[in-house]
C-alpha cells in the first residue's frame, strides 16, 4: 500500500488497537425511537438498543457474543429501512472474507433473516484490512437495496439476498446518502474525488475533485449534503489545521476554520440542518496537556458566519489508537425534523469514562443553550452461558 494512503492506513490501523462497536445512533423515520450500539461489560457482547423516546425505555433487539474473545473488533452498523418497519444490523465475520447482515423486524410479522455477503476485494488490496471500511460510514440504503462500500462497491438485495459487484481501481470507497440519492468518497490525501452513484448501474459520476495543493491534506470521508444536494460539506485537517469546506457545484464557496493552536480539534461526521443555515459535527478536542482528557462533542456551525458553538457531551482518557481514531468512529445522528441530534460512546475501553456516560446521548437542538440528556444504558443481563466465546 502506497504511504500516501494515510487517512486509510490510519482506518486499517484503527481494527488493530481499539474495539470499536459501532459508528452512528439512527433515528427511526418518524423520529420516535433511536437505535444505538452499546457493550455488555459482564459478557463483552456487542449489542442494538432500540430506545423509545415516547416511553422512555430501552429494549436490546440484537447482541453479538464473544467480542472480547475476538482478535480483531467486529464494526456493528445499525440502521432503519425507510419504511420504519425493520432494522437493518451489519458486521463482518472474525476472518474479514464477509459481511453479515441480519434484517429484524420491529413490530411486524416478517421474519428474521440472515445473509452472508461474500467480501469483494478491489484491485490493489489483498490483505482484507479494509474490510470493514464500508462500515465505517452507514451503509446506505435506498428502496429494498443495502449498499456497501470498501474495496468494491456492492449492492444487495434485501428481499431476496442476490447480490451486484462493481470492482473499483482505487484503494477504497466510501458511500453515503441524501434524500434517495447515494454519493461516493473516493481517493487518498493528494487527490478525491466525490460524486454520484447510479443504483441500478452502479455506475459512477464524478461531480467534485479535491486536490492537496489547493486545500492541504488528509481529507476526511465524511461527507454532507443540503437536502437539495446543491452544496456538500467536506473536511479536511486536524486539530489545528481543521477545516470545514463549502461547495456549491464544484465551486469552493466557503471555507470555515475550525481548529486551532489553542483549541486542537478534529471533526468528525457532518450533518446540515433541514434550513441549510446550520452544521452540526461530531468533534475529539484534544488536551493541551497529554496528562488531560479527550472531549467529545458536537459542534454547532453557522454557515454564513458567526461563533462556533461546542456542545460537551463526555471525557475520555486518551489511548494508543484513540487518539487519531476518535473521529471516524465518534458520530452523530440527526432527527427527521431537526430538533434532536443523537450520540452514544462506541468503544469498548469503558473503564475510560464515568458510568454515567456509559449512555445515548439526546441533545435538544431547540433550548438554548441546547440541553442534553443522557439515557442510561439499562439492560436485561444475558446469560455468561449464552455467551461463547471465541
Amino acid at each position: 500500500m502506497n504511504s500516501r494512503h494515510h487517512t486509510l492506513a490510519l482506518i486499517a490501523l484503527a481494527a488493530l488497537t481499539i474495539y470499536v462497536l459501532a459508528c452512528r445512533p439512527s433515528f427511526s423515520p418518524d423520529g420516535s425511537k433511536v437505535l444505538f450500539p452499546c457493550l455488555d461489560p459482564e459478557t463483552q457482547s456487542a449489542s442494538v438498543v432500540l430506545y423509545d423516546r415516547a416511553t422512555r425505555k430501552s429494549e436490546r433487539i440484537f447482541a453479538l457474543p464473544g467480542v472480547g474473545g475476538l482478535k480483531e473488533s467486529p464494526v456493528l452498523s445499525a440502521q432503519w429501512t425507510p419504511d420504519g418497519k425493520q432494522a437493518i444490523v451489519i458486521w463482518h465475520d472474525e476472518d474479514r472474507k464477509s459481511f453479515q447482515v441480519a434484517v429484524l423486524p420491529l413490530g411486524s410479522r416478517n421474519p428474521t433473516r440472515f445473509f452472508q455477503v461474500p467480501y469483494a476485494k478491489g484491485k490493489t488490496n489483498s490483505s482484507g484490512d479494509f474490510a470493514w471500511m464500508g462500515l465505517v460510514i452507514p451503509p446506505p440504503i435506498v428502496g429494498r437495496y443495502l449498499f456497501l462500500g470498501g474495496e468494491s462497491i456492492l449492492r444487495l438485495d434485501l428481499e431476496t439476498g442476490e447480490t451486484k459487484t462493481e470492482k473499483i481501481s482505487q484503494e477504497g470507497i466510501y458511500l453515503t446518502s441524501e434524500g434517495g440519492r447515494i454519493y461516493y468518497f473516493t481517493g487518498d490525501d493528494d487527490e478525491a474525488e466525490i460524486g454520484r452513484l447510479d443504483t441500478e448501474k452502479l455506475a459512477r459520476t464524478p461531480l467534485l475533485e479535491l486536490k492537496a495543493k489547493d486545500h492541504g491534506e488528509e481529507f476526511s470521508p465524511f461527507l454532507s449534503f443540503t437536502k437539495d444536494a446543491s452544496r456538500i460539506a467536506v473536511t479536511r485537517g486536524k486539530e489545528a489545521s481543521s477545516q470545514l469546506l463549502i461547495y456549491r457545484g464544484r465551486e469552493l464557496e466557503k471555507t470555515i476554520p475550525i481548529g486551532s493552536e489553542k483549541q486542537p480539534i478534529t471533526l468528525g461526521n457532518t450533518l446540515w440542518s433541514p434550513d441549510g443555515r446550520m452544521i452540526y459535527a461530531a468533534a475529539v478536542l484534544k488536551p493541551a496537556e497529554p496528562s488531560k482528557d479527550f472531549q467529545f462533542v458536537v459542534c454547532e456551525i453557522p454557515v454564513q458566519g458567526g461563533d462556533i458553538r461546542i456542545i460537551p457531551l463526555f471525557l475520555t482518557e486518551g489511548s494508543k489508537g484513540l487518539d487519531d481514531m476518535a473521529y471516524l468512529f465518534f458520530q452523530i445522528a440527526l432527527s427527521p425534523d431537526g430538533k434532536t441530534l443523537a450520540a452514544s460512546f462506541p468503544f469498548q475501553e469503558q473503564e475510560k469514562v464515568k458510568a454515567e456516560d456509559r449512555a445515548l446521548f439526546l441533545v435538544n437542538l431547540t433550548s438554548r443553550p441546547p440541553k442534553v440528556t443522557r439515557i442510561p444504558i439499562q439492560l436485561a443481563p444475558i446469560s455468561k452461558s449464552a455467551v461463547q466465546k471465541k
